[in-house]
Parts: C-alpha cells; structure tokens; sequence
C-alpha cells in the first residue's frame, strides 16, 4: 500500500480576470510499510533546519511563504539566499529517503476562460495516473490532502474511483469495482503534516518548471528548481506519451 500526499499550487479561476497562470497538484509517495522510518528521517531533518537556520520545529513551511518569507516565517527574517536553500533541501530529501513524487499540471489560456473546470481536471488526471500506478505496483493507495474543498475533492474522487474511467495508453475502460484507491480522500491541515508541506513545495516547483518564477519569486524558485528531485522524480504516471520533457510532470494544456 502507498499513502500519497497532495496539496496544490494557484487557483482555479481564468486568467483574463487577473488569476493565476497554472493551476497544479503536487504529489509526494510514500509506501505505507515505510511510514514511520519516513517520518523519523523527515523530523530529522527539521531538527536540522532548526539548528541550521532557526526554523521552528513547529513552522509551518510553505512555498508562499519560503518565496516571500512571510507565514510563519516572517519572524526568522530570512534572506532569499536561505529561503532558497531550505526549498532545495525538502526536494533533495524526497530522493534521499527514497520517496517518489509528481505533480499535474494545467497551463491556462490567457485569452479566455477555461472550457473545463481546472480543478475537476486535475484530480481527474491526479486519480487516473494515481490508479495506472497502483495496477503497475500491484496495491492499494490512500489519498491525503491539505485540508480545503474537501467536498469538491471527495466529489472528484467518487466520479473517478466508483464511476468512471481508467484511462490507459491504448484507451480508457470503466472497471470502477477494481479501483485501488481505498476510501474517500482524507483532508489534514498543512500545518499539521510535514508530508503535505513537501507536497506543496513540489507543486510549486512543478509550476515554475512549465512557467518559470519571475520577480522576487525567482530568487528562490526557478524552472531548474524541480529537477532538484532526482531519483525522487516518479516518471511511470506519463505512461508512453509524456506531455513535457519533465517527465514526472503531467502537463495539460487543453483547457
């Protein structure tokens, strides 16, 4: 069984009314026989962070507030050069603990509003790759994300687990009694889950890649930063067609 973490980068609203350029899903994999050996190396590295750089063991570390330092981080008065370090750090961790990671991306059209509802989009990708993977490992997956739509999300999960399609290289079959995605989609505060955070930082950094930072954002985050995975990088959920040379992001333009 494998728990899979996922938060989410930008917003769901067109860009002609000022939002956001992408809308992403970033997703860390962590095998459930591991889970606790992962959350000992991960609370070892935040004891790191706090004796390296002062972070609270208790902050809250989010891409947002790593490229702005603001949140909990506004006290610290980090540099950009620190900030960028700590983010650079969390993506190496994922391949030195042996994790796996992807994220989904949706590249909005600038000129007008998209066809299809962003979100619903993207957790459908999100659950259609994540159920390609599990028949792939032979076994089941949990879902846990960042507390939120939890409504909207669990709607998405139903339609796609109960209800709908698994889509494959060579065509999409209905066999929603075979999925291996096991209950609903379990909403945890980001603040209360170290592996959500990671989640996040990955779905930014997925952003960045398709849409490089500009700005202050760039002195922390830039297109190169995802690559930083390494190892970590899950590239099996683009299957035999990969939509973007990164090959562990999933991009999807055809909003």
């Amino acid at each position: 069984m494998h728990i899979i973490y996922v938060d989410e980068s930008g917003d769901t609203g067109a860009r002609p009314r000022g939002a956001s350029p992408i809308y992403a899903l970033g997703s860390v994999v962590v095998p459930a026989v591991r889970w606790n050996e992962v959350l000992e190396e991960v609370v070892a590295f935040r004891r790191h962070l706090a004796e390296r750089f002062g972070v609270p063991m208790r902050a809250e570390i989010k891409a947002a507030w790593l490229l702005h330092g603001s949140g909990d981080l506004r006290p610290l008065g980090l540099s950009p050069g620190t900030r960028r370090a700590i983010y650079e750090l969390h993506l190496k961790l994922l391949a030195w603990v042996q994790l796996e990671a992807f994220a989904v991306v949706l590249h909005k059209p600038a000129d007008r509003h998209p066809r299809t509802d962003p979100s619903e989009l993207a957790w459908t990708t999100l659950f259609q790759r994540l159920e390609a993977f599990a028949a792939r490992r032979e076994g089941p997956l949990s879902v846990i994300h960042d507390e939120g739509d939890n409504a909207r999300i669990r709607k998405h999960a139903r339609q796609r687990t109960r209800y709908g399609f698994s889509g494959g290289v060579y065509g999409a079959q209905r066999h929603p009694e075979r999925s291996r995605i096991v209950e609903d989609p379990h909403p945890k505060r980001s603040g209360e889950s170290y592996l959500v955070q990671f989640a996040d930082l990955v779905a930014y950094a997925s952003a960045a890649a398709i849409r490089p930072s500009a700005g202050s954002a760039g002195k922390v985050v830039d297109g190169r930063t995802y690559a930083l995975l390494g190892d970590a990088r899950l590239t099996e959920v683009t299957g035999l067609r990969p939509r973007h040379a990164e090959r562990s992001i999933v991009l999807r333009d055809d909003l």
